[in-house]
């Protein structure tokens, strides 16, 4: 009787540290994925910005990934593993990583923290809306740091005579269209291949969307060189372009007239911070 008990305790104890084990191991898997996607081919630059500064250790750790697969086939391999009480916890663990992993942040405080304001335009917050205003002059509001890729999305409500966009990759705070990627927002530019949608100097908009005195949506995506952008999930922008690697981000407002932002929200694709 004592020989039976023991055993059946040994295997519930089994079990459970079978059941923790998953997560576990998924946590270490997924976490290291995230960091490029691939060890071989983040740059560097990358690596010592603040991911891992050590190539010695990414070496280390790109050799563990065949064991990680190993262990984890073993666990899903165990008999016992899906009839164990303990199943529950570990999926919980795994469900909690998988909604708190990749998670959009709000980016844009009304404290302008992490922001600069650069030009002649007015910006103020007013219920969570930054506002621009201006009048025969230009000006924008610049992240302080540099993105190379990433997800950026936000509303946006410009009046009929605003000239706004948003600019990426800019490699200093003298921003142009040369030195950025300006995703414009300009319903009546008297160049259409210009206006609200395009990529200025780079790319037509794809399709016209009307955008004047009302919410819309703006999703800008750039991984390497492919740049995509949408406007109310309509898509507006597929660019293939090698020629800016990371920059400053930037909300512009320029000529004369308002343009209101919300929600601005920022996922990184490469470990930016």
């Amino acid at each position: 009787m004592c020989v039976r008990n023991y055993t059946s305790k040994r295997k519930k104890q089994l079990n459970m540290w079978l059941t923790l084990a998953l997560p576990v191991f998924l946590l270490i898997a997924i976490s290291l994925s995230r960091l490029g996607g691939s060890f071989r081919q983040l740059s560097k630059e990358n690596w010592h910005n603040g991911v891992i500064a050590n190539n010695h250790i990414i070496d280390f750790l790109y050799q563990l990934k065949p064991i990680f697969l190993i262990m984890f086939q073993k666990i899903l391999n165990h008999k016992n593993y899906f009839k164990s009480s303990y199943t529950l916890l570990g999926l919980a663990l795994i469900f909690l990583f998988f909604s708190s992993c990749n998670q959009k942040e709000e980016t844009l405080k009304v404290n302008f923290d992490g922001w600069q304001i650069l030009g002649g335009a007015e910006w103020r917050f007013d219920q969570n809306e930054l506002i621009g205003t201006v009048k025969d002059s230009i000006g924008f509001v610049v992240t302080e740091n540099r993105y190379s890729d990433f997800i950026l999305e936000l509303e946006f409500k410009p009046d009929r005579t605003i000239n706004s966009g948003i600019y990426i990759r800019c490699q200093n705070q003298k921003l142009s269209v040369t030195e950025c990627y300006e995703i414009n927002i300009w319903d009546l530019h008297p160049n259409q291949d210009f206006r609200t949608g395009a990529i200025v100097n780079r790319a037509i908009p794809l399709n016209y969307v009307e955008t004047i005195g009302e919410w819309n949506t703006y999703k800008i995506q750039i991984q390497g060189d492919h740049l995509q952008t949408w406007i109310n999930d309509i898509p507006t922008a597929d660019l293939k372009d090698n020629s800016l690697a990371e920059g400053y981000i930037a909300l512009q407002a320029m000529g004369t007239g308002e343009i209101r932002f919300r929600n601005v929200k920022f996922q990184s694709l490469s470990g930016d911070n």
